[in-house]
């Protein structure tokens, strides 16, 4: 397995190319641009795309899905969200499991941040979108909103190895470990449900 991390101006969003070195697949997630660079990372290694994973449908995350698709058709496009402006695309759920490029990925939906916002969980790996960056949790209307959305990160993240790496939609990457103990959103006070 091999990671590519690519920075998207002007949205100076993060794009990930992971891809599998024994079958030369590679899923693409959150293409905020297709890129002379991102495409030579692809045909310089000779890799074929499997797929495309959207954590969300902002800009930031899916305006390079038109050129993706003129580039490399037919790929297809994974989001909570049935259709983009783009292209069609295959809905998915909280607790999907996909099998692509060689890869085991498993969907957990955000819906308190969105109803189109997932987490991809693919082996140590967790792809957050712009639900958790190092040190925040992303922003949402309400404070009852925002107390959901803590809720569910606590959960999901303290079932898992501390050392998974959480790769955001902005910024650098962080681990579940140094979210849980630093990050001063998910350390907020709880509010005990009866």
């Amino acid at each position: 397995m091999r990671l590519y991390y690519h920075l998207v101006f002007p949205h100076l969003s993060n794009t990930y190319l992971l891809v599998s070195e024994e079958r030369k697949e590679g899923i693409l997630i959150d293409p905020g641009s297709l890129d002379i660079h991102l495409v030579q990372t692809i045909e310089k290694n000779q890799y074929s795309l499997a797929g495309v994973l959207l954590t969300g449908n902002t800009e930031a995350h899916t305006e390079g899905i038109p050129t993706l698709l003129r580039v490399y058709p037919p790929v297809q496009v994974f989001t909570a969200e049935r259709s983009l402006e783009a292209c069609p695309c295959i809905s998915i759920h909280d607790g999907d499991i996909l099998e692509l490029g060689g890869f085991r990925i498993e969907v957990i939906g955000m819906p308190a941040y969105s109803r189109e916002a997932v987490l991809y969980r693919i082996g140590n790996l967790v792809f957050t979108g712009d639900v958790l960056t190092a040190g925040k949790v992303g922003s949402v209307p309400n404070t009852f909103s925002r107390t959901l959305l803590i809720q569910r990160l606590r959960q999901h993240l303290s079932h898992w190895d501390p050392d998974t790496i959480l790769f955001p939609g902005y910024g650098p990457p962080s681990k579940v470990g140094v979210e849980l103990e630093l990050n001063p959103d998910l350390n907020e006070p709880r509010i005990s449900t009866p």
